[in-house]
């Protein structure tokens, strides 16, 4: 959906990340064009979160749109290790670790939570870890591309009842193509990203697509004990407990932070 280039500010030389969204993208054999409407909510949820000033959110210098409809975010420009890579160089993370950079995840979409936000697509991709030498463990995690899965969410593919996002982490609700979803759908994706954080393996392996979403509809996941019998029992329950079927057996963000505080 997106195209991101470095930029460098002529006069003092600091560096951005600046992303352009076309208003026209293509799913075979679909493609979609926003209207004015989608447009308006991706630029007000960027300002949104923008505007909570966390940590581990990205900053934004400033968005809107070209002449031809594309869409334009100017944002700092975040030089680190992208959570995804580090897991596949890695394999698996060190337990501390991976609990650390859960805590910052789930403290970050807390706040945002508090907000009405939802990120919708939480993934290792979707985390930047970044030097930090004043944070425990030298390394903060920012949570990358809120705003990009709302305006998916609002195309016509999605309203027809079909699926946009990673399946990997896609909660049961997203896999039904439910429309009206809350932020225990991030909740879900979180105790995925963890539950490979820790074992380098998700819950759910089947290919093709749509055994992959069954899976997540229908299917019990691992319970992380059974991955690994060593692990500290309060934290293989708050995974198991995150990866419930149902949104309201699930804890919240603001749970979830807290119950991982005293694990690391």
């Amino acid at each position: 959906m997106c195209s991101v280039y470095l930029g460098e500010h002529q006069k003092i030389g600091k560096l951005a990340a600046i992303r352009f969204i076309p208003d026209r993208f293509g799913y075979n054999p679909w493609s979609f064009v926003y209207n004015e409407e989608e447009k308006q909510g991706f630029l007000n949820e960027a300002r949104a979160v923008n505007d909570i000033k966390h940590p581990g959110l990205v900053d934004i210098f400033d968005f809107g749109h070209l002449h031809d409809g594309t869409l334009f975010l100017i944002m700092e420009y975040l030089d680190g290790d992208n959570l995804g890579d580090r897991i596949k160089r890695s394999g698996r993370l060190p337990l501390q670790k991976a609990l650390l950079i859960a805590q910052h995840i789930a403290e970050t979409l807390a706040a945002v939570h508090v907000r009405g936000i939802i990120h919708r697509d939480v993934k290792p991709a979707n985390v930047m870890l970044i030097p930090d030498p004043h944070t425990r463990g030298g390394e903060r995690a920012k949570i990358l591309n809120f705003g990009v899965a709302v305006l998916a969410d609002s195309l016509e593919l999605e309203k027809q009842g079909l699926t946009i996002g990673n399946p990997q982490y896609m909660s049961p609700e997203q896999c039904k193509g439910n429309l009206r979803l809350n932020d225990k759908v991030d909740v879900y994706s979180l105790g995925i990203v963890l539950m490979e954080m820790l074992t380098g393996q998700w819950p759910f392996k089947k290919q093709p697509f749509m055994d992959l979403l069954w899976q997540h509809i229908e299917e019990a996941p691992p319970l992380l004990s059974e991955l690994m019998p060593k692990i500290p029992k309060k934290l293989s329950d708050l995974v198991d407990r995150m990866l419930a079927k149902l949104p309201d057996t699930r804890p919240t963000m603001e749970e979830v932070a807290a119950e991982l505080a005293p694990l690391h």
